[in-house]
């Protein structure tokens, strides 16, 4: 549609140059009244007049998209939609994943711009037919009261349609927009949950939702989520119960396992220490806590060796942050 869109504009831009050439060729002869043959010319003037045309159509679009804009929010006629992003972003996002939504969203588009460019030239039309029938051409009063009558409605009509479908244009870009939104991977976090007991790190882990293996509380960050570390804390709170104060930022990153192969997503861990005793959690997921040797191996139980490694990894992090911690080290906040 917009290579489509392109091809025609400079088509008639070229044409318009075709035109003052030609118009150029026929001057040159001396006497342009009778270069011009009229039936030979007929397809010129045809073009010419539609190049004319779109071009002005091109100033009445912008003019009309200003005052829609401008005007429209003072009188009511743009209603206040409560939009996830701004309009320009959402229309680059649903044109960038979906070509048929970006079509259907461009269909209403085209039609939204010719109501709203038909209530411009009815306006000004009103106007020159006021000025024409009642001072250049007095027409009975009958006549001049059909006109009168038929403009205004018609002027009516013309800005009701483009409020319809400029509100239905933004609800169905919203919907677009959200239903590209929900088919995003969403970022997963885990809350590697803790406590200290003389002075010796323990973890809390879970098991995974099919009961086969150890993991750490984790899950998607969800759109009611305030952000990645209220998600590993919601998901703490849900698999094991636990409770706590979590950290504003992952201390360290670790793939799992995604489906039955090797494949694996990006996991943000963050430290929650755990304060109070936790409840049961979900059902099946068996809360238990353990040092970081028997977590180590825990984690590793049914799992390949590149994802054992993995967990390990978290574990090791997890106990030098702490550390760090403890002795007053840097760390991260």
């Amino acid at each position: 549609m917009v290579t489509t869109a392109i091809f025609a504009e400079i088509l008639i831009v070229g044409l318009q140059g075709l035109a003052v050439i030609a118009l150029c060729l026929a001057s040159a002869r001396g006497d342009l009244r009778t270069s011009l043959d009229l039936h030979a010319w007929v397809p010129l003037v045809v073009l010419v007049v539609s190049a004319v045309a779109y071009s002005l159509g091109v100033v009445i679009d912008r003019i009309a998209d200003t005052a829609w804009k401008r005007l429209g929010k003072h009188i009511g006629l743009m209603r206040r939609h409560d939009t996830p992003a701004g309009v320009g972003v959402m229309r680059l996002a649903v044109m960038k994943e979906s070509t048929g939504l970006a079509a259907f969203l461009e269909y209403q588009r085209s039609r939204l711009r010719i109501a709203r460019a038909t209530a411009v030239n009815l306006l000004v039309g009103l106007v020159a037919a006021a000025v024409y029938l009642g001072w250049r051409r007095p027409l009975p009063w009958g006549t001049s009261l059909a006109v009168g009558l038929a403009l205004p409605v018609a002027l009516a009509a013309a800005v009701f349609s483009a409020k319809r479908i400029d509100d239905a244009h933004m609800d169905r870009l919203c919907d677009a927009y959200a239903m590209l939104d929900t088919m995003k991977p969403k970022p997963v976090v885990a809350a590697v949950c803790h406590r200290v007991e003389a002075g010796v790190p323990l973890f809390l882990l879970v098991k995974t939702s099919g009961g086969d293996r150890w993991t750490f509380p984790k899950g998607h960050v969800e759109r009611d989520d305030r952000g990645p570390s209220e998600a590993a804390r919601r998901e703490a709170e849900e698999e094991a119960g636990a409770v706590g104060h979590v950290a504003g930022h992952p201390f360290t990153c670790y793939l799992f396992p995604f489906g039955s192969g090797e494949h694996g997503h990006c996991v943000s861990a963050f430290l929650l220490r755990v304060t109070g005793t936790p409840s049961a959690g979900e059902r099946g997921r068996d809360p238990t806590w353990c040092t970081a040797d028997e977590a180590v191996r825990l984690l590793s139980l049914g799992r390949s060796a590149r994802f054992a490694r993995e967990h390990a990894g978290v574990v090791a992090a997890a106990v030098a942050e702490l550390a760090s911690r403890a002795g007053g080290g840097p760390s991260r906040p």
